[in-house]
């Protein structure tokens, strides 16, 4: 009994259904949709014909949806162009000098007499006191004090040129003459000991009151040189400017600022196609910078990779805290290092 009450509920559900589309068909102003659905008759193959354009239509519909949200998840942040530009303050670019590794060798061959210092020291020197672009096929053992040393350090600080030896005494801001190294400030990067011009810790400002202002150096010896974003960090990946000795060259930049909406930072970053500057990537589990750039990225991951596969990093990689192992060189203090402290104080003791 409960069988034939089921069929009999089904069969009137069905029979609501065509009746619905039949009076659809026949009051619908879409075209094709009476051919299909009406209850006057149509030939067959008229009929099949209709059904078939509704199908495919709606197959390319579909496909059109399908590729806009797509487009809309990929791309999800648009650039416009801002009429109150004019008020804004625009950050002068930071200027990076580094001490170019051109023509170092006679300096080096002068610094070795003047410290008696054996000349078998000379490779040496160059290896370590400038960034080079080749790589070992092969480790070479060397003689300490002979054709080594042990402090790398000190060595790079004795060859390499200070502040006062790279630039001109004099340097002008505008109108205004400074002592160049009063604002040309030391900063490290993967070339070594460079001096930065309106760095993160003093970024200029111009804008429609205070003008364009340019910046005039001289070099005592050729140099490399980059300009870039006052919050950038210079690495072996940036493209940097070879200026040679005697040489006039001029920069000419063209600024754009671009100002973040307040919801761009609801989009999540695999949509949006980037970082904002206090986020962190997720594979950066050690990431020793405060605030996140590009070129610091850069930098982390190749150190990282250093550490992976030499067990240890370039001298002229950042500084980090020097316990959790050998990876704590780098990445400084985690969990395997309190675990080593707990155990060298704790249990090892008793």
């Amino acid at each position: 009994m409960a069988k034939v009450e089921a069929d009999s509920i089904w069969r009137y559900l069905c029979k609501k259904v065509i009746n619905k589309l039949n009076d659809f068909g026949d009051k619908s102003c879409l075209h094709g949709v009476g051919y299909v659905f009406s209850t006057t008759y149509i030939p067959f193959v008229t009929r099949l014909f209709w059904l078939l354009m509704l199908l495919l239509c709606g197959y390319g519909a579909s496909m059109v949806l399908v590729s806009v949200l797509t487009m809309f998840s990929a791309g999800a942040v648009s650039f416009s162009v801002e009429t109150t530009y004019l008020d804004w303050d625009t950050p002068f670019p930071a200027v990076t000098v580094c001490e170019s590794n051109k023509n170092v060798k006679n300096r080096i061959i002068k610094h070795l007499a003047e410290k008696n210092i054996t000349a078998q020291l000379k490779q040496f020197y160059e290896d370590v006191g400038y960034w080079q672009s080749g790589f070992c096929a092969q480790c070479t053992k060397c003689t300490y004090n002979v054709t080594c040393v042990r402090d790398i350090q000190a060595t790079v600080s004795d060859i390499r040129m200070t502040c006062d030896e790279i630039f001109e005494p004099q340097c002008w801001w505008g109108e205004e003459a400074f002592p160049c190294c009063d604002r040309f400030l030391p900063v490290e990067t993967e070339y070594g000991t460079c001096f930065a011009f309106n760095s993160r810790l003093d970024v200029i400002k111009l804008n429609r009151h205070t003008g364009l202002k340019t910046l005039q150096f001289s070099a005592t010896q050729a140099i490399l040189m980059r300009a870039h974003s006052p919050s950038d960090v210079v690495t072996t990946y940036s493209e940097m400017y070879s200026v040679p000795l005697d040489a006039n060259v001029t920069l000419v930049l063209k600024a754009e600022s671009t100002v973040s909406d307040i919801s761009v930072q609801a989009i999540p970053p695999e949509l949006r196609g980037c970082f904002m500057s206090w986020e962190v990537p997720p594979a950066a589990e050690y990431w020793p910078f405060h605030r996140y750039k590009y070129d610091a990225c850069i930098w982390y991951c190749r150190a990282m990779a250093q550490v992976q596969l030499c067990n240890c990093t370039h001298h002229f990689e950042p500084k980090m805290v020097d316990i959790g192992g050998v990876g704590g060189v780098f990445f400084g203090a985690s969990v395997l290092s309190i675990l080593e402290i707990v155990y060298l104080f704790c249990i090892r003791r008793q």
